[in-house]
């Protein structure tokens, strides 16, 4: 795999896993960045070449909100 394409990749599994975990201080940030209609989350999910769509939807699953 492409080295930018995964260090991409990691800066959203890396969100997902702020999002979702129990850090207090993290994890609001980690959630209007993600649910947020901020440009930057849609470009590196271009970059990480994954849909947005599906991070979300990913979260939402891992906090049980769907």
């Amino acid at each position: 795999m492409d080295g930018e394409l995964e260090l991409w990749r990691a800066v959203i599994r890396q969100a997902i896993k702020d999002a979702t975990g129990k850090n207090k201080l993290e994890k609001p940030y980690a959630l209007k960045w993600i649910f947020g209609d901020g440009r930057d989350f849609n470009l590196v999910c271009e970059f990480a070449d994954v849909l947005p769509h599906k991070v979300r939807e990913e979260v939402c699953n891992r906090l049980k909100i769907i």
